[in-house]
């Protein structure tokens, strides 16, 4: 197997850098992201030497300059919010990390966390159940959303061929590249057809009848998409999008937490009650974090009626 070498990796990236007309802080964004993508770490006055051919004073000054703007971030600022992660510490030079990508580099060092010193473990320990009836006080007021939505059909078997023709490998992104919604169809050869729409990071909102109205046009544009793709009217062939099986989905809540809170909380739980089983975990979603509070269901009947008689589950404070 090919290795890579990673050193070249990041000589090929600074180099590319110097070829790109970005603004300033821009530049700055793009090299954090590529430095932490290639070698798992933070930028530092000498990318800047090399990739911007600074000189060390204007370097410095610069990494200075979006640090004091909040742009970027140090295992210094950590430390002094009494985040301290094995792994992420201070170095000479001196790293520094993007701000929006705080939620990602604490969730990656988080594995054995540390909150102070010693001596402030009790604190830590009444800090952690503080935050958690914070959460459970916030759940009745935030909105319902839902995601990982499995849709099941069927067709004539004799079809497959050319059903699979047509849809395999096959990606639709709802509502625009920008929020990632991604639609995977998979036929089988007994004349089922799955339809996955990958929502996790950005799960569909379906708080109140606007919400619902929403979630029928973005069905409308599978809907859409499957009649373009064979160029014929589909209800004759696969039925209406509204007519799938809704076999599978996971509603959840998701509330926005800080740093601190990110490192306190338990990464993965799961909780029982009244024949309800519930799990939270903390979910960064680009620059921020959450704790999200989620809910598997399996209604198992068609989309019409999921979404016009089905109950919307009590994701409440009294349920968790």
């Amino acid at each position: 197997m090919t290795q890579i070498d990673n050193s070249k990796v990041e000589d090929q990236l600074l180099l590319k850098e110097k070829r790109r007309h970005y603004t300033k802080e821009k530049s700055i964004e793009y090299l954090c992201k590529k430095l932490y993508e290639y070698k798992g770490r933070g930028i530092t006055f000498e990318d800047l030497i090399t990739s911007q051919e600074y000189t060390k004073r204007k370097a410095q000054r610069t990494l200075k300059h979006f640090h004091d703007s909040k742009v970027l971030f140090t295992a210094k600022d950590l430390k002094k919010e009494q985040i301290i992660l094995p792994g992420l510490r201070d170095t000479n030079p001196q790293q520094y990390y993007l701000e929006s990508m705080k939620p990602i580099i604490i969730e990656k060092y988080k594995k054995k966390p540390r909150i102070g010193s010693d001596s402030s473990k009790p604190i830590a320990e009444e800090k952690k159940n503080n935050i958690f009836l914070e959460i459970l006080q916030k759940l009745d007021y935030s909105p319902l959303f839902i995601h990982k939505i499995q849709l099941k059909t069927s067709y004539n078997k004799e079809e497959y061929e050319w059903i699979k023709k047509g849809l395999d490998d096959q990606y639709i992104y709802l509502g625009g590249y920008g929020l990632k919604r991604i639609v995977e169809f998979v036929p089988y050869s007994n004349g089922t057809l799955m339809a996955f729409i990958k929502c996790d990071k950005y799960p569909i909102r379906i708080d109140n009848q606007r919400d619902v109205e929403d979630l029928y046009i973005l069905l409308g544009e599978i809907q859409g998409y499957l009649n373009r793709r064979y160029n014929i009217d589909m209800h004759t062939v696969i039925p209406p999008i509204l007519d799938w099986e809704l076999l599978n989905c996971d509603f959840n809540k998701d509330i926005e937490i800080d740093s601190i809170s990110q490192v306190t909380l338990p990464a993965h739980m799961q909780m029982k009650e009244a024949g309800k089983v519930f799990r939270l975990y903390v979910k960064p979603i680009d620059d921020k974090v959450y704790y999200r509070v989620e809910e598997s269901a399996s209604p198992r009947l068609t989309l019409q009626d999921a979404l016009r008689n089905f109950s919307k589950p009590s994701i409440k404070k009294e349920d968790v």
